[in-house]
């Protein structure tokens, strides 16, 4: 990611537990990191620092050649989950949520990561 500014997104998980969440973020940085072959960072962090959690939301910070790991990722998550994963930007602008993400080709998801 060096001389490049780096892509963040954040993909949280509504409509489920604290608990579930949680299981969710982790199953699913596992496989970003496979899928990016370790070329991103990938963290969970706590939606409310009230809860006990280990963090329910999920961080990913990649540079361009990852970018289509990334979106092929989300593709995944928002086709198996479309009614639980919500992508947003690292300003808070949702890119992809509800039954219509679920409906998003790799291509839509990957422009809308870059944009």
């Amino acid at each position: 990611m060096s001389g490049e500014v780096p892509r963040e997104i954040h993909v949280a998980f509504e409509n489920v537990s604290a608990a579930e969440a949680n299981r969710l973020a982790d199953s699913l940085k596992k496989r970003f990191l496979e899928l990016t072959d370790q070329q991103i960072q990938a963290n969970t962090i706590k939606s409310s620092q009230s809860t006990m959690d280990f963090g329910t939301t999920l961080v990913l910070v990649f540079g361009t050649p990852a970018a289509i790991a990334v979106a092929k990722g989300l593709y995944e998550a928002l086709k198996r989950l479309p009614n639980i994963v919500v992508v947003k930007t690292r300003e808070g602008t949702v890119i992809a949520s509800g039954d219509g993400a679920a409906n998003m080709s790799v291509h839509e998801v990957l422009n809308s990561i870059q944009k």
